[in-house]
């Protein structure tokens, strides 16, 4: 009877630690899983919806794609959810060597496809307004790990645009008009 319970309870306990590495193993593996979403399929469905509403495509732009990749990246290593830093400042901080006139963000996370993220999106007033926002002429993806950044811009194209913005509106009162 003895060499009963001693079996029943190395059994027991074998498979305890084996449910339980388990167990560990799979969050671990989740937590750090790259997203089944890509930046061309979402680049694609935005695409879609625009000609779809009558309105041209977006071009990609490398700059935004390369600020909506450090964007996702930041708000995943520092995990906080805001169209805002942890310090209070303006998704527009990682916009570099871009000089916009327009500029709107999309944020997802937790999306399993592009599909399903875009659908959540065009259900949503604010961030439909982004697709689908006839000022835009640019967009950039950014992917980290569950984590999608979605930039849309609209460079500055006259030399008088940009003199005059810069005398009238110093950079750190530049308005965002459609982030959501």
């Amino acid at each position: 009877m003895r060499g009963i319970i001693i079996r029943s309870a190395t059994i027991f306990l074998t498979l305890l630690t084996l449910t339980t590495f388990g167990v560990w193993a799979a969050h671990f593996s989740n937590a750090h899983a790259k997203s089944s979403v890509f930046a061309s399929e979402i680049i694609r469905l935005t695409n879609e919806q625009r000609l779809a509403n009558g309105l041209p495509p977006l071009s990609v732009s490398p700059q935004l794609q390369l600020s909506a990749q450090k964007r996702a990246e930041d708000l995943v290593e520092r995990n906080y959810w805001s169209h805002n830093t942890p310090e209070g400042e303006p998704f527009w901080v990682f916009v570099q060597d871009y000089d916009w006139r327009y500029l709107g963000e999309n944020l997802a996370a937790n999306f399993k496809t592009a599909d399903k993220a875009m659908t959540a999106w065009l259900n949503s007033p604010s961030h439909r307004a982004n697709i689908l926002n006839p000022l835009y002429q640019d967009i950039g993806v950014g992917i980290s790990e569950n984590i999608i950044v979605v930039l849309y811009g609209q460079q500055k194209t006259h030399l008088w645009e940009n003199l005059l913005s810069h005398l009238l509106a110093p950079p750190i009162l530049k308005l965002n008009l459609f982030w959501f």
